[in-house]
Order: structure tokens, then sequence, then C-alpha cells
């Protein structure tokens, strides 16, 4: 039923896309990505591919550090898609998801795995830390913050 294990990537994580994440299936209410494999293994490796992850929800901005987009929480990490003038959020998912959420793994050596969030139906939110880091670095508008923060993204 599982895909093949994408990976490693460049900070030695591997990634498996599941099944339930993009066929339908009886339980309707899973959110499934609406792109490809290899898309999702590139979300994943945006979000992970960072120079270290932020201890206690701190984004050090002043060090200079390339943190990975890990939630305030600390139970995953959280990515986007955007259009190629890097000005609009993209669809993800087969419900107009704009945002992949990957839970963290518990042992180290498994596989992360994700699924496509909306701002409002996500278990563990993005947070006031890592929304005002993606929107630092680019990755989230002024707008596209106060939308999340909404719940209307």
């Amino acid at each position: 039923m599982y895909s093949r294990v994408k990976g490693p990537n460049k900070v030695g994580h591997e990634y498996m896309p599941l099944y339930h994440g993009r066929k339908a299936q009886a339980r309707d209410e899973k959110s499934r990505f609406d792109v490809s494999e290899d898309e999702e293994f590139r979300l994943f490796n945006l979000a992970d591919e960072h120079d270290m992850c932020p201890l206690n929800g701190s984004f050090d901005h002043d060090e200079g550090h390339d943190y990975c987009w890990m939630n305030d929480d600390h139970c995953g990490l959280f990515s986007v898609r955007k259009d190629e003038a890097g000005q609009k959020l993209l669809r993800i998912g087969e419900h107009d998801e704009r945002f992949a959420f990957f839970p963290a793994v518990v042992n180290f050596a498994d596989a992360w795995h994700g699924y496509p969030v909306t701002a409002s139906n996500v278990r563990h939110p993005m947070g006031e830390k890592l929304m005002k880091h993606l929107e630092k670095i680019g990755m989230l508008s002024r707008i596209d913050v106060v939308r999340i923060k909404r719940k209307a993204l």
C-alpha cells in the first residue's frame, strides 16, 4: 500500500508519501495531496533542509541561522507552495488546502510523512513564532499571516 521511500535529503531524513495521503478511500475525512509524490517530497525538503531547528520555539534571526519550519509546539513541520513569482500560496490538497503538515517522527530512523491542511483544521497550529519567521524570510505575506490568524486559509 505504501509508495517508495524518497531520500535521504541533505539533512539525512527520508520521506514516504503515504497511500491514504493521495488515493480516495472509505474514510473521506482524510485530506489528500493534489500534487505529485515528487512535489510532496519537495515540500517536505523545503521545510526540513535547513541548518537547524529552533530550540524552545525560538527563531533567533540575529544569529543568521537557517531554521527548519517547525511549528511552535514542536509537533511537526509546515510547508507552503508558492507561484513562480513567489507572491501567491498555491493549492496542494484536494479540498483547497494551502499548507502541508509533516508530523515529527518519534523514532529518528523512521521516514517522515505528511498531509495537506488548512489553518482551521490542523491539530497542531503553525504558531505565532513560525508565522513571523516565514513572513520574515518571504514565504508568507502580511496578508497571509492575517488570513491564517482568521483561519481563512
